[in-house]
């Protein structure tokens, strides 16, 4: 394994490869597709991610996967091909242009991975900056909450809007989702390695990080992750110097997490203190209904097609047959292992396992203290959203993959 400096030129080192991942992991760009509702939305990750992995493969400064990993990687771009074009051919009613959408989506999404395992190859990269991913949350925290404060770029409902008969491009869109888990994203590496338990002004900065981007989350009326910065504080708090991560622990963080957020929940729609963010407050019933109607509805529909599924892109075309669906532009399931197993039927469930073993041990390679940030930084995205997608959990899953095995370290080894 090649341990040389990572360095295109005298300014470019693995921090300045770093930033560049993360800044465009955040930068999100949509694309409208002309007289249809479909959005296509890139990142600007998916542009710098690529370049720096084939120049620091023709710089040598890089080397291919194994032939294991390139094989599965292979596999899984086959199957997920071959299923679509199967389906494009059988199925005269089958939407083209959803089809070719979400195969690219997924396909984007394989070859992802594959780079970062590449990248992560290298000791130097594995290794998280942690001043430069402190400065890059604080500035991205801050242009994101403006930005969506006053409406200096288009969002999604204006987005639609706009959408008639031409192709609209935005150079910068606030996707609260995607940036509010990003900022939660930067917040996990900086503690990925546990450090933060051995002094109290370490455990204090990052308290008073998980405050700051929680309050970010609600500025941008992101209720989930507004709920998973706080439970990252509460864990900072209690999980103290030489103490044992235990379910108790786990257990008693949810519970003070749960409180606090009901809380303050109760406090701001109370006594109006901030109108939008009451009116989002007001609207948790029917965000919970509504997905529970759209888990119900997915549950139906990969009963009917199982094994072969609907095909990528499909679950936009029976949900639109459901006139609530429709009319709020429900076109996923909200809920990723319902997505894969409704689309890609028996495909879908071989991913879906390889997601759970790949997620498995991507945590083993973080700090055991930072395990139940890694599970509540992972679930909300992809059971209450289509997370799989977001690049900063792509990233965080690549970097643990590519680290030593903490459950196979000596006896007071890794944390």
């Amino acid at each position: 394994m090649n341990s040389q400096p990572y360095n295109f030129g005298k300014f470019v080192n693995a921090k300045t490869i770093w930033s560049a991942l993360l800044i465009g992991a955040f930068v999100q760009v949509r694309i409208g597709i002309p007289a249809t509702p479909i959005i296509v939305q890139v990142s600007l990750f998916d542009a710098v991610l690529p370049i720096i992995v084939f120049w620091g493969i023709y710089k040598h400064w890089l080397h291919p996967p194994s032939a294991l990993v390139s094989l599965v990687f292979l596999s899984l771009l086959l199957a997920v091909f071959v299923h679509s074009a199967i389906l494009y051919a059988i199925q005269s009613d089958i939407n083209v242009t959803w089809l070719m959408k979400d195969t690219i989506r997924l396909v984007v999404v394989i070859l992802h991975m594959s780079f970062l395992m590449i990248l992560f190859q290298r000791e130097d990269m594995r290794i998280v900056p942690k001043r430069s991913v402190a400065g890059l949350t604080v500035t991205m925290a801050v242009f994101a909450v403006i930005v969506f404060k006053y409406e200096l770029f288009f969002t999604g409902e204006l987005f639609l809007q706009e959408l008639i008969s031409s192709v609209h491009v935005w150079p910068f869109i606030v996707s609260p989702t995607i940036q509010a888990t990003t900022l939660l994203g930067l917040l996990f590496l900086i503690g990925s390695d546990g450090k933060w338990v051995d002094t109290s002004s370490h455990r204090l900065w990052m308290i008073i990080g998980s405050i700051f981007v929680g309050g970010a989350a609600i500025l941008l009326l992101h209720k989930a992750s507004a709920a998973v910065g706080l439970l990252f504080g509460v864990w900072f708090t209690i999980a103290g110097a030489g103490s044992r991560v235990s379910l108790y622990h786990i257990l008693f963080s949810a519970l003070l997490a749960l409180i606090g957020s009901g809380l303050a929940g109760f406090i701001i729609y109370q006594f109006e203190l901030f109108p939008e963010i009451a009116e989002r407050l007001d609207s948790i019933d029917r965000s919970i209904g509504i997905r529970l109607e759209l888990w119900t509805f997915a549950a139906h529909e990969i009963l009917g097609s199982f094994p072969v599924g609907l095909g990528l892109g499909q679950f936009s075309q029976a949900a639109g047959q459901i006139p609530k669906f429709a009319a709020e532009t429900h076109f996923y399931p909200h809920n990723s292992p319902l997505s894969f197993l409704a689309e890609l039927g028996l495909i879908g469930l071989v991913i879906l396992i390889l997601l759970c073993a790949v997620l498995f041990r991507s945590s083993a390679g973080y700090s055991k203290y930072a395990l139940p940030l890694f599970i509540v930084l992972m679930a909300p995205p992809l059971l209450l959203h289509d997370g799989h997608t977001i690049r900063i959990l792509l990233l965080v899953v690549a970097l643990g993959l590519m680290r030593p095995d903490r459950t196979a370290t000596s006896v007071g080894g890794a944390r």
